[in-house]
């Protein structure tokens, strides 16, 4: 690359970089806790690490000690405010951003690593994760570098970058359990390409061996009961799940264009297309047989850990959801990006790059914001409308150390109601003793969003009137499960009613339909 090209080039990454930090920082203080979160945040202030570390052990069994040392250390730096944690994690985030970028690049060349860094850089699901106080932006770090550290240890091989690859290693496996699969996966490609070096070879093994030992040390302190309790939502996967999960459709195609999601398959294609291509030119020098061990390194990376954890969830028991794995998604990147920085010309590879950059752009601006949950907004709208005397049901399932730090209620006139069968005749009830009555409902996963409008409907029968606030009606968390077909439209949204008495008389009529009502909407 010219000097005058190689200015634009850096220039260009460095606008990038700052726009996937811009992303990751924009309306980040108004993010609220949502329940995984509050798991991590609720005791981070205990007086001791040990302390922290073990009542976790108890609540989470994905828990794995590397990100929560680091957050517990960084929380008493900051003096434990939210929005600064998560800063952390816009750090890893912009980090594994420049970590695509650079295995990218080497691999396949400039435009190749342009392509990838965009598309990691404004993917809705990475920007997601990389703001949440949860493993996953580490996690993701730590993967690419285990991948940026072993290329190099192979190419120039030297006892410190060996090093480097067993530190990048052991990050991997404490900061995710699933993080060993790509450490099985590597070691199937050092079989594949690296035999004749027996004694590395040798080396490697015996380093993850070690590994293996103290992770399964560290796993045999799971109790079966928090297991039980914490992986219960999972299921197995539907079938078409499948190519949602090797084409990563959700983290890059734009709502708008589902119509035309069979169109995403080309993604798939090009990865596939330049492995040929890898393969058929690997003989013309050292550089491309090196391309050719790359992206066989690459597209394994990206499809073993989720095949394998398929297979588990068919064979065994379902463990899995996709952010389980993650990382392997940032592979897809890199292939993709590699494919388009491999086209025949340079006005063919850049145009590739830009029109990459129109599609993430698209899926990047239709999205709402906040991502989560907005219980700050309710807590603020409480805060400036509700009566002297007002009660608040929460129903489902509003996480309780969340709503204590975001919903300034009494706690006297709180009340709960865990099913929505009986949700209105716990609110008429209330309305007796109430001049008002405030219903909070979170919705997450797979909920079932259409009683809403039977829930306002049934009130509305019994005379009473019912205003909707304004919170957050199109939030969706991009990566969950992998148990729906239709990845990116989760919802996880909050949604807060005002409803008030009917007059006296009118509440002697309504008591007579109330059954009626009821029965209605449970059916």
């Amino acid at each position: 690359m010219k000097n005058g090209l190689a200015w634009l080039h850096a220039a260009l990454v460095v606008l990038l970089l700052l726009g996937a930090a811009g992303v990751r920082l924009y309306r980040l203080d108004e993010e609220s806790l949502w329940l995984d979160e509050s798991i991590t945040w609720n005791q981070v202030d205990l007086p001791s690490l040990g302390a922290y570390l073990s009542q976790l052990r108890t609540r989470d069994t994905t828990f794995v000690p590397a990100y929560y040392t680091l957050l517990y250390y960084f929380g008493k730096i900051t003096a434990y405010d939210v929005t600064t944690a998560r800063v952390l994690s816009v750090g890893f985030g912009v980090l594994t951003v420049l970590l695509v970028y650079l295995i990218a690049r080497r691999a396949f060349g400039p435009a190749a690593g342009v392509a990838a860094l965009v598309m990691a850089a404004f993917s809705n699901t990475h920007v997601y994760y990389a703001q949440e106080i949860r493993v996953y932006a580490l996690y993701s770090v730590a993967a690419l570098l285990s991948v940026w550290t072993l290329e190099s240890a192979l190419r120039r091989p030297h006892f410190l970058r060996w090093t480097a690859h067993l530190c990048a290693n052991a990050l991997l496996v404490f900061s995710h359990y699933f993080g060993a699969l790509f450490l099985i996966t590597e070691g199937c490609y050092l079989l594949l390409f690296h035999r004749s070096s027996k004694k590395r070879l040798a080396g490697w093994f015996i380093a993850q061996a070690f590994l293996a030992l103290v992770l399964g040390v560290w796993m045999l302190g799971i109790r079966r009961d928090v297991l039980e309790v914490t992986t219960g939502f999972l299921q197995v996967p539907k079938v078409e799940t499948i190519e949602y999960a090797v084409t990563w459709t959700a983290l890059y195609w734009p709502r708008s264009l589902y119509p035309l999601a069979f169109l995403s398959r080309i993604f798939l294609d090009m990865t596939l297309l330049l492995g040929f291509y890898c393969y058929w030119t690997r003989g013309t020098s050292e550089q491309a047989r090196e391309r050719w061990q790359k992206a066989v390194l690459y597209f394994l990376l990206m499809v073993l850990p989720v095949a394998t954890a398929l297979a588990a969830c068919y064979l065994v028991r379902p463990v899995l959801a996709l952010r389980y794995v993650i990382p392997a998604s940032l592979l897809f990147f890199i292939l993709v990006g590699g494919a388009a920085g491999s086209l025949s010309s340079r006005p063919m590879r850049w145009g590739a790059v830009a029109l990459l950059a129109c599609l993430m752009g698209v899926h990047y601006f239709e999205t709402a914001r906040p991502y989560r949950p907005n219980l700050k907004k309710a807590g603020e709208t409480l805060s400036a409308m509700q009566g002297m005397d007002d009660a608040l049901v929460l129903e489902g399932t509003v996480n309780e150390f969340a709503r204590r730090m975001y919903i300034p209620f009494p706690e006297e006139r709180i009340y709960e109601c865990f099913t929505k069968d009986a949700l209105p005749e716990k609110v008429t009830s209330l309305l007796n003793r109430h001049p008002a009555v405030w219903v909070l409902c979170e919705f997450g996963y797979s909920r079932n969003h259409a009683f809403l409008d039977e829930l306002k409907e049934v009130l509305r029968q019994q005379g009473h009137a019912v205003e909707q606030m304004a919170i957050s009606l199109d939030h969706y968390t991009y990566m969950t499960n992998s148990n729906w077909p239709d990845l990116s439209d989760i919802g996880q949204s909050i949604v807060l009613y005002r409803v008030s008495g009917a007059p006296p008389e009118e509440r002697n009529q309504v008591r007579t339909i109330l059954p009626a009502a009821i029965s209605i909407f449970s059916s």
